[in-house]
């Protein structure tokens, strides 16, 4: 406690002028926040709309929310005529607004920062890649490199073979 005290006293400014520095960080997170959204938007909105992708779904869902935070609308794409100021996520509850199914309804009102909207969302999604999709890349890519390693160990051979015969 006596810290605290001891840190006021040679903390020269005044609690408004603390409140604009909390303020100006809070921005400034917001707004490094809103760059990321916009970045990891643009990596999930691929011109290929193939809909038998293994995680299209939850990838939808990201997006849907992601397009509500950063103000997109969806111009009647796949016939859909969803409010972007709602977005329904299926997941973990937040208190209030769960429904019977457990989908949770998250409007643009929430009391959580905008990045944090979309939180259940991108979990779900991540979690679906890392279930399907990445195990699926570990093996190819151990294909891969048993591959590599065969044609490299018989480009060995060749130049042993040649010198021996020659």
């Amino acid at each position: 406690m006596t810290s605290k005290k001891a840190a006021k006293e040679k903390d020269e400014y005044t609690p408004q002028e603390r409140l604009t520095a909390a303020a100006l960080e809070y921005k400034k997170l917001e707004g490094h926040n809103q760059s990321s959204i916009e970045r990891m938007y643009g990596a999930l909105s691929s011109p290929f709309r193939v809909s038998n992708k293994p995680c299209e779904v939850p990838r939808a869902a990201v997006l849907r929310c992601f397009e509500e935070i950063l103000g997109k609308t969806n111009n009647g794409e796949n016939g859909s005529t969803d409010n972007l100021a709602e977005t329904t996520v299926v997941g973990r509850s937040i208190s209030g607004g769960n429904n019977a199914d457990g989908r949770v309804l998250l409007s643009s009102d929430s009391r959580f920062p905008s990045v944090h909207r979309c939180y259940d969302a991108v979990l779900q999604y991540e979690s679906c890649v890392v279930e399907k999709t990445l195990a699926q890349h570990h093996s190819l890519l151990a294909g891969f490199e048993a591959r590599q390693l065969q044609e490299a160990e018989s480009a060995n051979e060749v130049p042993k073979a040649v010198a021996s015969g020659a």
